[in-house]
C-alpha cells in the first residue's frame, strides 16, 4: 500500500476501532485472487491506478480511505494498483494514466472516472456501486 494512504488507513482505523466502524475499511493493494473472487461473486470493486508521487492519486486515496469507512460503501471492496510497478496490469485494465478509478459489479465494469479528486465527485462514482 502507498505510504501515505497506509498512515491514513491506518489513522482512521484506529479512530474507527472507537466507534464500531474499523470492519468498513476494505482497501488493500491489488491482488489477482481476491480481484477474480470479487468478481466471481458479484461483489462491488473500485480499482484504483495511482502512483506514489502523483499529487491526485494522494488526494482520490485519501478521500477513498475516508469514504471506505461510511457504512453505505462497506460493500465495496477497494484495491490499489501501482501505475509505476505494475504497468502491465494497469495496461491490461486499459488505465491509460495514474488518477483512474474504476468500478466494478462482479466482472462488469459500469464507471471509469480519471482525475476526481473532490469528495462529492468520489462519492457520486462510489454511489453507482451502491445495492
Amino acid at each position: 500500500m502507498r505510504p501515505l494512504a497506509l498512515l491514513l488507513a491506518l489513522l482512521l482505523s484506529l479512530g474507527a476501532a472507537r466507534d464500531g466502524r474499523a470492519e468498513y475499511v476494505h482497501t488493500e493493494d491489488f491482488d489477482h485472487a481476491a480481484f477474480a473472487a470479487a468478481q466471481a461473486s458479484g461483489r462491488a470493486i473500485v480499482v484504483a491506478i495511482g502512483a506514489d508521487w502523483c499529487p491526485v492519486c494522494s488526494r482520490q486515496g485519501a478521500q477513498l480511505t475516508h469514504l471506505a469507512a461510511d457504512p453505505a460503501y462497506k460493500h465495496i471492496l477497494i484495491l490499489h494498483v501501482d501505475y509505476d510497478t505494475q504497468r502491465d496490469l494497469a495496461r491490461a485494465l486499459k488505465a491509460q494514466e495514474q488518477g483512474t478509478l474504476i468500478a466494478y459489479r462482479g466482472a462488469n465494469e459500469i464507471a471509469r472516472v480519471i482525475g476526481v479528486v473532490d469528495e462529492a465527485g468520489i462519492r457520486a462514482f462510489l454511489n453507482r456501486l451502491k445495492d
